[in-house]
């Protein structure tokens, strides 16, 4: 067993999520694949092993432990993969949806998955608000997670659609979020896309070294109606109703 994959391992456990070896050799491999990619492509600004275990690694799977029952779970703005990789390798009986709306970026999510053998996560190339439209992908999945960089109210109308009745979005923000306008602002639209939150998590990622402390806060949104058929709105008017918080 590797440094690495030993220090990954301690890292799961301690946020309640088990790797095998195998998984943290995956998980390994996936991160020199994005760095080696990242020189020719904008994949991630964190180029350091400690870096990546925490701000990636770490990071993703800090929500396992919410995912872990689930049978289906869409990964909104996935980018290079967070979390749904990480946790496509970590929960080998979920099946997983990555959406991005670039195509390059989930190119790559196939190479990786063809070349680590990841059998539960799939690509979708599309826009949040297109997909919440189609039948498709509307009221499909048990859960919903986001880690991309956007504003509480408009993650929620992106992300609340595509949630069954009875299942969930989490959304992953910073440390004390709970306090902040942004979360203030985001309670109405919870729920008019027919959503409640249900519980909040503050989360210590664990700490590598002299590195610097990194906090969490994770939201559990329970859809417990159907959202108005007028959510998602277009891309145009998202852009217009949240260009102060995006």
């Amino acid at each position: 067993m590797t440094e690495f994959t030993k220090r990954l391992m301690i890292g799961a456990k301690a946020l309640n999520c088990e790797i095998s070896e195998q998984g943290a050799h995956k998980l390994h491999t996936f991160m020199q694949l994005v760095l080696e990619r990242n020189k020719v492509m904008n994949l991630t600004s964190v180029t350091d092993e400690d870096g990546f275990l925490a701000k990636h690694f770490f990071d993703s799977l800090a929500i396992a432990k919410y995912v872990k029952n689930v049978s289906t779970c869409i990964d909104i703005g996935t980018g290079a993969g967070f979390p749904g990789i990480p946790l496509s390798i970590a929960l080998p009986g979920t099946d997983f949806t990555l959406l991005d709306s670039t195509n390059k970026k989930l190119k790559f999510i196939d190479e990786v998955s063809a070349k680590l053998s990841i059998t539960n996560a799939k690509t979708l190339h599309e826009r949040a608000e297109d997909a919440g439209q189609s039948d498709s992908h509307r009221d499909r999945y048990s859960t919903a997670v986001s880690r991309a960089v956007a504003a509480l109210p408009l993650l929620c109308e992106l992300c609340i659609p595509l949630v069954a009745i009875d299942g969930v979005f989490i959304a992953m923000k910073g440390p004390n979020f709970i306090n902040t306008g942004e979360y203030a602002d985001a309670q109405k639209i919870i729920k008019d896309l027919g959503g409640s939150i249900v519980s909040t998590h503050e989360t210590d990622l664990p700490q590598l070294g002299s590195a610097e402390k990194i906090s969490r806060t994770i939201i559990i949104i329970k859809k417990i109606r159907a959202t108005p058929p007028k959510y998602p709105r277009n891309s145009k008017d998202l852009a217009k109703i949240y260009k102060k918080t995006v």
